[in-house]
């Protein structure tokens, strides 16, 4: 008898498994009311805040897109907003990341909310030194979202800024004893990402110091044959932030798969002509960035797709130079191609259900006076979807828009 009902458990569990879906994060995009001083713009955007948690959503992550005069006002900042979300929410608060990019709106901050409101999941919240993260635990897979590795420092160069945040962030992953082999999307912010600097007598490009410590931590940490999905972008001022998603399952039920382009080379298999800068002084050439297109997430009939940051370039080669419509409609048919159902079946026949909801959409505008045109046909293709337009230098100096995305 107690080995039926031990076999009756075993069943019951497998079954629970072959049901289990993933879950489904939403998205909403925060404005203050008014414009306004930044404490007031700030208080505004908290209160809504507060008004979401109330209204039972589960948020697991919170972005906020501030605007910045140094790294000095980004340390005030900063810890105006992070004492009084653990005044008004103590133990409960949820990570937060603040990333130097101006809002495209006539605000100084805006924030990007991401929750769940299925009333089975359950959100438990930590931090790490300075790293705060949140934990999606179904019974089945976890979610760790892992928020703000900051190294902001006006007198420290990105290379120096990338080391610190990479061992930030791989001393948290050990803390919580999981491994950069189980990141599934990765946000790189990269201050002044295509400036140049003389270091040991060579001018470095700032975006190609950080892929040299992206290169170098990740063959130390991962032993896979792919890389996650991720975004590499500017930010205002000096430094480098670095945000995770990483998933943990003992089940081979859920599956990573990295999905490729067919219209753009790999960009880890970029020609060195493409890349910027003198390579650094124990290299004979410079390091491409180390990211997948986009990576899809499998969990028996459900499947979600993380949009890596994708931009106007067929091959490898930018298309479109100094046109931002062209630019913008370029970068939506790489999209277009890259999540739809053929590309996502050819990448993993097995699929059941083709992902195609966007749960939100960020776009990437290098000049403020863009936004109009590129709002306009963003808005006539994502309607209704939270979407986030802020003020950043994209990796290349000649590109004018990038778009990331989430599908599920």
């Amino acid at each position: 008898m107690v080995y039926r009902e031990e076999f009756n458990l075993l069943s019951t569990n497998e079954d629970k498994l072959k049901n289990t879906q993933l879950v489904k994060p939403r998205y909403l995009v925060i404005q203050p009311k008014s414009k306004n001083v930044f404490e007031n713009e700030w208080n505004d955007c908290l209160l809504q805040i507060k008004k979401l948690i109330n209204n039972n959503k589960k948020v697991f992550r919170i972005n906020v897109f501030i605007e910045i005069s140094d790294s000095d006002n980004f340390t005030e900042k900063s810890e105006t907003i992070d004492c009084s979300l653990k005044k008004e929410f103590k133990s409960q608060a949820p990570p937060i990341s603040l990333i130097m990019e101006e809002p495209c709106e006539n605000y100084s901050i805006i924030c990007e909310i991401g929750y769940v409101d299925s009333p089975d999941i359950e959100i438990s919240y930590g931090i790490f030194g300075d790293i705060s993260y949140s934990l999606i635990d179904t019974g089945f897979y976890k979610e760790y979202w892992i928020i703000g590795a900051n190294a902001v420092n006006n007198k420290s160069n990105i290379a120096a800024l990338s080391q610190k945040a990479f061992i930030k962030l791989k001393t948290t992953y050990e803390h919580l004893g999981i491994s950069f082999n189980q990141i599934a999307r990765q946000w790189n912010y990269v201050g002044n990402i295509v400036d140049k600097r003389i270091l040991q007598g060579k001018e470095r490009q700032h975006y190609q110091m950080f892929n040299e410590a992206r290169s170098e931590f990740y063959k130390k940490f991962r032993n896979l044959d792919y890389f996650p999905a991720a975004t590499g972008i500017g930010m205002s001022h000096n430094g480098v932030c670095i945000d995770t998603l990483a998933l943990q399952c003992t089940e081979k039920n859920l599956k990573l798969i990295p999905i490729s382009n067919p219209a753009q080379q790999e960009s880890y298999k970029y020609d060195q002509n493409i890349l910027i800068g003198d390579p650094g002084c124990n290299r004979n050439e410079n390091q491409a960035p180390q990211f997948e297109r986009a990576m899809m997430v499998v969990l028996n009939h459900s499947a979600r797709v993380y949009i890596s940051g994708t931009a106007s370039i067929i091959g490898q080669e930018t298309v479109g130079i100094d046109d931002v419509k062209k630019q913008t409609l370029v970068t939506i048919e790489n999209i277009d191609r890259l999540v739809s159902a053929k590309n996502l079946k050819n990448h993993y026949p097995a699929l059941q259900s083709i992902p195609n909801t966007y749960s939100y959409v960020r776009v990437y505008i290098k000049k403020r006076s863009y936004l109009a045109a590129v709002k306009e046909i963003c808005s006539k293709k994502y309607g209704n979807v939270a979407t986030t337009y802020v003020v950043a230098d994209i990796c290349r100096d000649n590109l004018l828009v990038e778009i990331e995305a989430e599908l599920n």
